[in-house]
């Protein structure tokens, strides 16, 4: 009931959709289930009106089962009735799914259609030609438009079908859906390529080809290779001349390679034109005159070009070979520091600064001896060290280094004298650690003799505790197998406690060794250590041997008290199991259950003994764990134990598989009479599957006499079944669960088999004769559909090929339909000879159907003689169709003809004559597109092999072979015509960017004419003023290149008609001459003027260097006055001192302004547009009168006299009758302290000689 409800409620939402075959498979599952359930509701009422007729469950009972079973019948009733009502719904519905799936399939394939004419379409716009891309974009549009009308008929046919179906809503708004989709990307299509046609035919207007403009563009190159080596040769010599220092060459040949770099760049495109010339000169069309006029501008452009390379080369050699030196230099120096800072290192690195560990006293005192050793050898490593730093100084001050390797060559310095520094104070550290050491080993020996003497006494004392703990167990006497175990245990615990402290009393062992021996080292007294050692040794060997003694005697008065035992319960199981021997396996049934008891009664003595077994296996365990007993004992112990308890296990186990081979014996009996029964009924599945399989089963006779047989085969069975459930229900507490479902299963599989096999014809018969009915009334359908599908067809008319070959496709689908229907009736007269021989029919039904499929056939048969003369119709048409259209092809094609095999290029000086020439292109292509054959070879439903005869399709295909020329001769001259126009256009427009640009820039030019580069007024103007002129001359040079090259794609396709392109020409010509002489004068100043006042930049630093250094020093030199204190007198020294070390660095840069000023004040051009601020005579002077102070200043300092004159009061005051004496003790007088401060000061020498009083 439950399940009639559920499936009622899923009927009723399957009626409330308006669509169900979105859930086809859904709905066809539950019509399946419910088509399978119908038997078993069928099998139950039967069963309930058998079980009621027998008055089976009683007047009680009776009632409420009968209202049951009508409540079920009504339900099932009901619920047979919905199903009727939605298979009608679901038959409606997969109606409708057929005609959606047909139609999506054409959508489909014509959105396919779409995506590929879309990619087409994407690629052809990646075409770089113009013209190939028009012309595949016309054939593109020519077939789209066929396309459409075809699109246009398939509408038609649409309406037609939705209006003769009553379809649903929601189908007609499905198809509507796919029509808008299918419609808007074919419209979208359509109209992206007519916009790129008109695009690409705006583009390409315009073509021409001629020598004379040809030679004007080579002109253009030539102006701009001739440029370029004017660039090149300006370059060398403006690095002609090399500076001779390093920084100033790096920087140098840092720019020369930039400026190269752009020449680089630009050489490409030179030798792009020389290769451009070198194809012009091999074009034999071309003029012997202007042949040889580009020959010699390429042999000459060669030349210098070569030249201009191999001068670039040279100087890039020249300054890499003077970098190489200055460097070679540098290096040179460096390397010969580096090496003698090596081998400092080296020596220093030899040091051993690991300080090593002493245990003895010993070791500690001649660790520290060759520790000091070690120190006076770091000391003569000093003076090596003093002398790299002096040669390091002396590179830094003579400035032989460059700034990368001064500050190298600070560092390793400075790592050098930390290193030193480090070293020399850990030496010290570790001699001071050694001393230390040797007083600490001296304290610890007397120490260590202290505690040995303690652990010893501690050791004696344990051990003689716990001897006697064992003297009083061995006492007690005992024959308890657990009682000797308790005294085993507690000799077991006492050798472990002896075995965990054998590595202590084998520790206090070696150090007593250790410590003799080093007290016999040190001289110190030994007998009192040797003593207790004795005494521990002796206690311990004893206590040892009485323990081995006692155990071995335990141990076997044990071993022989459970060998007794092991004995005894052998014995028993042995005797059980020959008790099992005797009972034999029986599938007698009045014998089973002797065995069964018996069988019980050994298991219950065999239980008896498991408590013993295992209180010996726990004997003989711990027996076993004692750690004395050799490896063999513990194998035999492990061994009679390991025997004991498999033979006890043994017969546990023959005991349960006698228990299980019985009940198997009686099960295996039961199973094999009730499998025999359940393989005979499961052959009947085999005759289920043959309905559920679709009733097409041939041999019907067989399988109806094969159902009568086994009906009473069933009742034989049947009483096995009842034999063998009584002599179950005898031995079912013996038997293990689950025995008795085995005859309740086979009862029910009975039952079931019968019930079914009484349905199965019934339910065969009324099945087979709805399918045949329900054949025959669609076949009926189907011939009505299409013999309307075959009157639409002679209705319309025919005039085009198009219209032609979908009728003949229309009219092949029809004729496809009509075998579909034969083949089903063919079937239908099959199936009713088969009821009719097996008896399921009676005489007048099946002559009812069988006059019912003839009248059916009858009505196929005429239709298919119309088909055959429809069909000829057709192709009659169609012929004639195409034999005429080849006629009035011959016709045309040799008029067209005539006009291909003209030249293909154009010539047309003018816009106007080019676009002219194009729109007559048009009217040419109109005609072609008319002469097509497009619609006869490229229909992919209908082929020209089916339709046309041998001869004409000979014809066709030569005269599509002929239309493929023209087509390729029209589209190579328009392509042509239209690049052409874009050409034209492009040139028009870079004529206007070229002529605004000179008309702007007349001013500047005229002004620029104006200017005297020679006067001395604003340098920074004029140099402004140049590099205004490079860059106009710059973007001149560009305007003129892209005029260039469209004048020169133009001239190629046009002709040497252009007025237009001479005169621009012309007017560039004329500015170029002009600013090429102007460029040459101001490159020249430029560069005079550059390099003054790159020299005047540098006079003023010089100038500035030594102008600081003489204001400085002459200060510091007149304030040395006998007025100044000590210390502010120092101070003053040290700076002049200073000063004094740059002495030749400033007579250097002196001597270099000189010669700067004597370059500039000697050339006429430069002298008037600089001046110099201070006078160089007069800078020289005051050098050489500073120079001279100091001299004198020296000449004191080096006899002593200036500082002594300032002290020379305090020496006369001082009460040291040895002022030098008391310095050198730690003097603390002020005398002392001064003379100190002057030696620092004055020091010429290693030692200073001391100053005496006069």
């Amino acid at each position: 009931m439950l399940w009639i409800q559920e499936n009622e409620a899923n009927i009723e939402k399957f009626m409330s959709m308006e669509n169900i075959f979105d859930c086809s498979k859904e709905v066809q599952s539950l019509l399946e289930e419910i088509m399978k359930y119908h038997e078993k509701i069928e099998s139950i009422l039967n069963e309930g009106n058998q079980a009621l007729k027998s008055n089976f469950f009683g007047k009680s009972k009776s009632e409420k089962v009968n209202l049951q079973m009508s409540s079920l019948a009504k339900n099932w009733d009901k619920l047979a009735d919905s199903v009727s009502l939605l298979e009608q719904k679901y038959i409606s519905a997969m109606n409708e799914k057929s005609h959606l799936s047909t139609f999506k399939n054409k959508t489909n394939t014509l959105m396919c259609y779409v995506e590929e004419k879309i990619q087409i379409f994407h690629q052809i716009g990646k075409e770089a030609d113009p013209k190939i891309a028009l012309a595949c974009l016309e054939n593109l549009i020519a077939e789209l438009k066929e396309k459409d009308a075809e699109f246009k008929r398939a509408n038609v046919d649409l309406d037609a079908t939705l209006k003769n179906n009553n379809f649903s809503k929601t189908f007609l708004l499905l198809v509507n859906t796919e029509l808008s989709s299918v419609d808007k990307s074919w419209q979208s299509l359509c109209g992206e390529v007519q916009s790129a046609i008109i695009r690409l035919k705006a583009v390409c207007e315009r073509e021409s080809d001629l020598e004379k403009q040809t030679m004007k563009g080579w002109s253009k190159m030539a102006h701009f290779i001739n440029d370029w080596l004017e660039h090149a040769e300006i370059l060398l010599e403006t690095y002609s001349q090399l500076p001779n220092d390093l920084e100033s060459l790096t920087n140098t040949m840092q720019k020369f390679e930039e400026v190269l770099i752009n020449l680089t760049t630009e050489e490409k495109k030179v030798d792009e034109q020389l290769d451009y010339g070198e194809l012009l000169i091999q074009n034999k069309s071309f003029k012997q005159s202007n042949i040889n006029e580009i020959t010699d501008n390429i042999n000459s452009f060669k030349t210098r070009k070569q030249s201009v390379k191999k001068n670039i080369q040279c100087q890039q050699s020249r300054i890499k070979e003077l970098l190489e030196e200055l460097k070679a230099i540098e290096n040179a120096e460096f390397t010969s520091w580096v090496q003698q800072a090596n081998i400092v290192k080296q020596k220093l690195e030899e040091f051993d600064t690991k300080e090593k560990e002493v245990q003895t006293i010993s070791d500690a005192r001649k660790a520290a001896d060759d520790q000091k050793e070690i120190i006076c050898r770091l000391s003569s490593c000093e003076a090596d060290m003093n002398a790299l730093f002096i040669y390091g100084n002396a590179l830094l001050k003579n400035k032989k280094l460059g700034e990368e390797k001064s500050f190298a060559l600070n560092k390793e310095t400075n790592e050098i004298k930390e290193h030193w520094d480090e070293l020399n104070k850990t030496l010290s550290t570790i001699n001071a650690n050694y001393e230390k050491k040797l007083q600490l080993l001296h304290l610890q020996a007397n120490n260590k003799v202290i505690s040995l003497v303690d652990k010893l006494n501690a050791s004696c004392s344990w051990l003689d505790f716990v001897k006697a703990q064992v003297d009083n167990l061995i006492s007690r006497k005992t024959n308890k197998v657990s009682v000797l175990l308790s005294q085993e245990h507690a000799l077991k615990k006492h050798f472990s406690d002896l075995d965990s402290k054998a590595n202590e009393f084998e520790a206090i062992v070696k150090l007593a060794d250790s410590v003799l021996i080093e007290i016999t080292a040190n001289n110190l007294n030994n007998q009192e250590v040797e003593q207790h050692l004795h005494q521990f040794k002796g206690k311990w060997s004893n206590l040892v041997d009485q323990l081995d003694s006692q155990f071995r005697s335990l141990y076997d008065k044990i071993n022989s008290l459970l060998d007794d035992k092991k004995g005894q319960i052998f014995k028993m199981l042995h005797l059980l199991k020959d008790n099992l021997n005797e009972t034999q396996l029986n599938n007698d049934k009045q014998n089973i259950k002797r065995n069964i008891n018996k069988i019980e009664e050994l298991v219950l003595e065999l239980s008896k003994l498991e408590k013993p077994v295992l209180k010996l296996f726990e004997h003989n365990a711990s027996l076993n764990e004692v750690s004395m007993i050799t490896d063999n004992e513990k194998l035999i112990l492990i061994q009679s134990c390991d025997d004991l308890l498999k033979e006890y296990k043994d017969c546990v186990h023959l005991f349960n598989e006698a228990k299980k081979n019985q009940q198997n014996a009686v099960l295996q009996f039961i199973t094999k009479e009730t499998d025999f029964v359940i393989n005979r009924l499961n052959k009947l599945n085999e005759m289920q599957n043959l309905l559920n399989e679709g009733l097409q089963n041939k041999n019907l006779r067989q399988y109806y006499s094969t159902c009568q047989n086994w009906l009473s085969e069933i009742e034989k069975q049947k009483e096995k079944l009842e034999e063998l459930n009584g002599f179950v229900n005898e031995i079912c507490h013996f038997l293990p669960n689950g025995t008795k479902q085995i005859i309740d299963s086979a009862f029910e599989n009975l039952d079931h088999s019968k019930t079914v096999y009484e349905k199965v014809f019934e339910r065969f018969n009324v099945l087979m004769l709805q399918l045949i009915s329900q054949r025959l009334q669609l076949s009926g359908t189907a011939i009505q559909e299409i013999t309307v599908e075959a009157a639409n067809l002679e209705k319309k008319e025919f005039i085009r090929f198009e219209d032609t070959a979908g009728l003949l496709i229309n009219l092949k689908n029809v004729v496809y339909k009509g075998d579909q229907i034969k083949f089903e009736l063919d079937l239908v007269t099959d199936q009713l000879t088969e009821l009719k021989e097996c008896g399921a029919l009676d005489a007048l039904k099946y002559q009812k159907m069988t006059q019912q499929k003839r009248e059916l056939s009858n009505e196929m048969q005429l239709l298919s003689s119309k088909f055959f003369i429809q069909k000829e119709k057709y192709l009659s048409f169609i012929n004639n169709l195409v034999l005429k259209k080849l006629d009035d092809f011959s016709a045309w094609l040799p008029i067209i003809k005539k006009q291909s095999y003209e030249n293909i290029k154009i010539n047309a000086s003018d816009i106007t004559v080019l676009k002219n020439q194009l729109n007559e292109m048009k009217e040419i292509e109109q005609q072609i597109d008319e002469k097509s054959f497009n619609s006869i070879l490229f229909n992919k439903d209908v082929s020209i092999n089916d339709v046309l005869n041998e001869s004409l399709i000979n014809q066709v295909n030569f005269a599509v072979e002929e239309w493929n020329y023209v087509q390729q001769w029209a589209n190579k001259r328009k392509e042509l015509l239209l690049y052409g126009l874009q050409k034209w256009e492009e040139f028009m427009q870079c004529k206007k960017d070229l002529l605004d640009y000179l008309q702007e820039n007349e001013k500047d030019l005229l002004l620029w004419n104006q200017l005297d580069l020679n006067d001395a007024s604003n340098v920074e103007a004029k140099l402004n003023m140049l590099e205004n002129i490079t860059n106009a001359m710059q973007r001149r040079r560009e305007h003129v290149i892209n005029f260039n090259k469209v004048a020169d794609d133009l001239l190629v396709i046009i002709g040497d008609d252009m007025n237009e392109i001479n005169s621009v020409l012309s007017q560039v010509a004329d500015v170029h001459d002009f600013w090429n002489r102007m460029v040459k004068n101001s490159i020249g100043n430029s560069k005079k003027l550059q390099k003054s006042r790159q020299m005047v930049i540098e006079l003023e630093q010089g100038i500035n260097v030594v102008d600081t250094w003489l204001t400085l020093t002459s200060s510091l030199l007149e304030i040395v006055t006998e007025n100044l204190e000590i210390a502010q007198l120092e101070a003053i020294l040290i700076e002049i001192k200073e000063k004094d070390s740059e002495r030749n660095k400033i007579k250097e840069c002196l001597e270099s302004v000189s010669d700067w000023y004597a370059q500039l004040d000697g050339n006429d051009d430069t002298r008037s547009h600089f001046s110099v601020r201070k006078n160089i005579k007069e800078l020289d002077d005051e050098f050489t009168d500073v120079i001279e102070k100091i001299n004198n200043l020296n000449n004191l300092k080096g006899k002593g006299k200036l500082l002594w004159y300032r002290l020379k009061g305090n020496f006369n005051n001082t009460n040291d009758s040895n002022p030098i004496a008391s310095n050198k003790e730690g003097g603390t007088t002020m005398f002392g302290r001064l003379v100190e401060r002057t030696v620092s000061l004055f020091k010429t020498e290693k030692k200073v000689t001391p100053v005496t009083e006069e």
